[in-house]
């Protein structure tokens, strides 16, 4: 249907969204889509997928992160192979990405 085309997604998008917004959506959309087709291989013992706070909850994770990614010319397909995704304890995602923000 028209509703999954380019051509919707394009004349939907703002023209005010920042570039790393842009840049951070499409990534999530092709991480899910990899996670999804390969969670066998990244999530083998079906840890659960939970946001900060939830105790003996894990995420997803990017080795490689997205803001480097976006900074780095680094195309969101790269960001969501299966090799640059793992899963980590909520505690250990928030505190890599507290590290790398400073």
């Amino acid at each position: 249907s028209y509703m999954n085309t380019e051509a919707y997604r394009s004349k939907k998008r703002k023209d005010t969204t920042p570039a790393f917004r842009q840049y951070r959506n499409r990534v999530k959309t092709l991480t899910e889509k990899t996670y999804e087709a390969h969670k066998h291989i990244i999530n083998p013992h079906n840890l659960p997928r939970t946001i900060s706070g939830v105790e003996g909850g894990y995420q997803l994770d990017h080795i490689i992160e997205v803001k480097y990614g976006f900074q780095n010319d680094i195309p969101p397909e790269e960001l969501s192979v299966v090799e640059n995704l793992r899963m980590l304890p909520w505690r250990e995602n928030l505190a890599r990405n507290k590290h790398l923000s400073s």
